[in-house]
């Protein structure tokens, strides 16, 4: 039989938007065992209803080929999450046309949001484990896909302004926020390896804050090299971090 070749995404951040939202939803259905790995493949292959001589091969390749060998192409879907790239919108076509000039795709890495969005962020992360509602999902979005401002000027940080932000995002289908909270948690985990001092082994909270969370590091922050509490919660998250590590290794001396 001549071979099947298939291309298909070697990382998390390989995935489209498109394919991590569908992976997004997938997880959230609780759906097990063969049944998932099969529709990870087809999400991964870009299967559709009319790719008629792909979903052909597909099926050739599903008989001739045991799914547990078929698994080590794509195992590192059933590995840590390490999505780091965030989608570049949540919102629908004539959403955009309203607001594509003043809101921003949240960096990499969480490399553009603040102490304070991280803080925000972190306590919304927590809430939607808690409850699995879409609210704080909602709420994390309002906190990172923010205006963007002058080119020169990131706006302040105003968690008052949440529930009012947060309404943008009603409509947007719940796999597009549940992308999103993949990307976070894949950027959490680049932060934590890269300062694994300041946060304790299981990764949840910041050393230091471990019974308020992110928000009680930033406030034991204020008044010191970045000011008062709302210009240390202004600070980029990996310069906060730098600090504060630096701070945690400083006083276990």
């Amino acid at each position: 039989m001549k071979a099947i070749k298939f291309s298909i995404p070697k990382s998390w951040d390989e995935l489209s938007d498109g394919q991590l939202e569908k992976i997004a939803a997938l997880l959230h259905s609780g759906r097990k065992g063969p049944a998932f790995d099969i529709t990870i493949f087809m999400i991964l292959v870009n299967l559709r209803w009319y790719t008629w001589l792909k979903n052909y091969r597909v099926f050739k390749v599903l008989q001739d080929v045991p799914l547990s060998e078929l698994k080590h192409h794509y195992w590192f879907i059933y590995k840590k999450d390490d999505r780091t790239i965030f989608p570049k919108s949540l919102l629908s076509p004539w959403q955009r046309l309203l607001f594509w000039k003043w809101l921003k795709t949240p960096g990499a890495r969480l490399s553009t949001l603040t102490a304070a969005e991280f803080a925000s962020s972190e306590s919304m992360s927590k809430l939607w484990e808690k409850e699995k509602h879409r609210n704080p999902l909602q709420y994390m979005a309002a906190t990172i896909y923010r205006r963007s401002g002058h080119v020169f000027l990131q706006p302040v940080f105003e968690a008052t302004m949440l529930p009012k932000l947060a309404k943008r995002f009603d409509n947007v289908p719940l796999q597009k926020l549940l992308a999103m909270e993949l990307a976070y948690n894949g950027s959490k985990n680049a932060l934590i390896k890269r300062f694994p001092v300041a946060f304790p082994k299981n990764g949840s909270r910041p050393a230091g804050g471990k019974l308020y969370g992110f928000g009680k590091a930033v406030l034991n922050m204020s008044g010191g090299k970045f000011g008062t509490h709302t210009e240390t919660g202004q600070t980029n998250i990996y310069t906060f971090l730098e600090e504060f590590e630096e701070n945690i290794n400083a006083a276990n001396k």
